[in-house]
């Protein structure tokens, strides 16, 4: 997956719903924020990256053709199972430890919430002494920001900021 196919479906849509102009317009939008929070970030060393999307027993996560994949890409990181050819899978607690992810995005939606979530990565035997969770690198995005969506855009430049605060001009 990469932004671009969130570019096709809102063109595709424009054309369905009649509304070329409209989607032109969103897309443009979109394509100027990415590229602005890409390009202060793009120089950097990469932040390694972990999404924990659920579960406990096993973390379930997006790799290498998930959409959060190019969303961390773009936002200056480096997800830490970007080397899987798959879309949305479940891997192993000690793959993940195995990996010190230096951040840790929350997929947020339904139950259990984004709050429940990092409770259990900070209290886990196996979690709570990962990089990202001592350093308090921990950042919930919505669902609809990290699926294939107009809101991908304000995810990258989320995502940008988090991982490189000083480079967007925020304090880190």
């Amino acid at each position: 997956m990469s932004i671009n196919d969130t570019y096709q479906d809102l063109a595709n849509l424009g054309a369905i719903f009649n509304v070329r102009s409209r989607a032109d317009k969103v897309i443009a939008q979109m394509k100027a924020q990415v590229a602005a929070a890409h390009a202060k970030v793009a120089h950097l060393k990469p932040v390694s990256v972990f999404l924990y999307d659920s579960g406990q027993a096993a973390p379930f996560t997006a790799p290498g053709l998930a959409m959060p994949n190019a969303l961390i890409q773009l936002g200056g990181g480096s997800n830490i199972f970007a080397s899987l050819k798959q879309s949305w899978t479940s891997v192993s607690w000690e793959t993940v430890v195995a990996r010190q992810p230096q951040c840790i995005i929350i997929n947020d939606y339904g139950t259990p919430t984004w709050q429940q979530k990092e409770k259990f990565l900070r209290t886990d035997s196996a979690t709570k002494n990962l990089p990202a969770v001592r350093n308090n690198c921990i950042l919930h995005l919505s669902y609809d920001e990290l699926t294939p969506s107009p809101r991908n855009a304000q995810a990258v430049t989320a995502i940008a900021r988090w991982l490189h605060p000083k480079a967007l001009g925020q304090s880190g």
